[in-house]
């Protein structure tokens, strides 16, 4: 085993050198942008506002429709407004993010390519992605839809893949380097206290381990791209999203009552958000974030936070059960897999674009950030501490 263990770092290290030297050739000059931090306060400040708008968008699809008796094209409708609004996001968001190893103009030749394969493989170019709204994948007659108009649609699909999901990452990185180092931090405040915070339940610290302090051990990456970081959250996202399609897919009532083409519309709108859920705990395991006690091992934070995602046993035992209601309810076992057929090379698209755009772009920034901040918080609240033990009487 541990030479196995070796032989697969090897393997890695030695693919990380070659996409290393393929960087250098596209000319990538890896770069912090300095207006990042202008772009996360903006983010941070204007986001209630944003949430408001994309509520907005998402009514008037609604009332533009006129289809208020079918919940799921209204949750179309819903998913939709939300990743028009994430894309205005990402437009706005492409003068500040940082230059990665790769260049934006080589990420958005790799996004047209997955793109176009995605499309015309979900479509056959016997239908829509997005210009008809949740039946955009009911196949049509050839000849019915002008070439012009499969084009615009294709176009479309490519343009709003990139952007929101450059909008998705940019939102949640920016929250994560303003609130993360203090709620890493609470845990040391409130153990201080003799409290167990929400925090800790959050990171599942366990009820024996007595807090003392917590620290960063942030990762030492040598190579220029971040290869770990892409294989994470491409892995991870690819994953969930699987989790919750079957929650869909093999959901009896779905399968009787919802079109197969709206469902699999749902999935692939709701996907663009799915790296949301996977970046705080991997943003975590970057830093190293762990808890210190009289225990001889540190407790590595992450690996609670990755639990509250992933629950593997409960999880198989729910998708095992739900098929087994489906198809003892009359529901073809092929009919069930052409759902999972048709969305996982859409869904393995969006995993492996989240992936590169945060590893060249946003990884190796946001966990600076969180461990300079969170060591900047922690600084100020030993000199605190120190004050309140040294002026007992002024601070009561």
């Amino acid at each position: 085993m541990p030479k196995d263990s070796s032989h697969r770092k090897l393997d890695i290290e030695s693919l990380n050198d070659r996409i290393d030297h393929t960087a250098e050739i596209v000319g990538g000059h890896p770069k912090a942008n300095p207006r990042s931090e202008k772009r996360d306060k903006t983010i941070v400040r204007l986001f209630p506002w944003f949430l408001v708008a994309c509520i907005i968008i998402s009514l008037t699809l609604i009332i533009h429709n006129r289809d208020y008796t079918s919940a799921w094209k209204i949750i179309d409708d819903i998913c939709y407004g939300f990743v028009i609004g994430f894309t205005a996001i990402g437009i706005w968001s492409i003068a500040y993010l940082d230059s990665g190893p790769f260049p934006l103009w080589f990420l958005a030749g790799f996004v047209m390519m997955t793109g176009a394969i995605m499309w015309f493989y979900v479509t056959g170019a016997g239908s829509m992605l997005i210009l008809r709204g949740a039946s955009s994948l009911k196949p049509f007659i050839p000849g019915d839809v002008e070439d012009v108009t499969l084009f615009i649609d294709l176009l479309l699909s490519i343009f709003l893949l990139l952007l929101s999901s450059i909008g998705v990452l940019t939102t949640i990185s920016a929250m994560l380097r303003k609130f993360m180092p203090g709620v890493l931090l609470s845990i040391e405040k409130s153990a201080k206290k003799g409290e167990r915070g929400k925090a800790a339940d959050f990171f599942m610290v366990p009820g024996i381990i007595d807090v003392e302090s917590v620290e960063m051990e942030p990762t030492v990456d040598s190579h220029v791209f971040d290869l770990r970081s892409f294989l994470e959250l491409s892995i991870n996202v690819f994953s969930l999203g699987m989790v919750i399609c079957s929650i869909l897919f093999l959901n009896p009532i779905v399968l009787e009552s919802v079109p197969k083409y709206s469902a699999i519309r749902i999935m692939i709108l709701l996907s663009v958000f799915l790296p949301s859920l996977v970046i705080p705990w991997q943003s975590v395991r970057s830093t190293g974030a762990k808890v210190l006690s009289s225990a001889p091992r540190p407790y590595y934070l992450w690996t609670g936070a990755k639990t509250r995602l992933f629950t593997g046993s409960a999880t198989l035992g729910v998708f095992f059960l739900l098929f087994i209601i489906s198809v003892y309810l009359g529901n073809d076992v092929g009919n069930i897999l052409g759902y999972y057929v048709q969305y996982i090379i859409p869904l393995a698209a969006i995993s492996v674009l989240a992936g590169l755009l945060y590893a060249n772009c946003i990884a190796k920034n946001l966990r600076d950030s969180i461990c300079l901040r969170f060591e900047k918080k922690k600084t100020d609240f030993e000199a605190s501490q120190s004050d309140r033990s040294l002026n007992p009487v002024i601070y009561g």
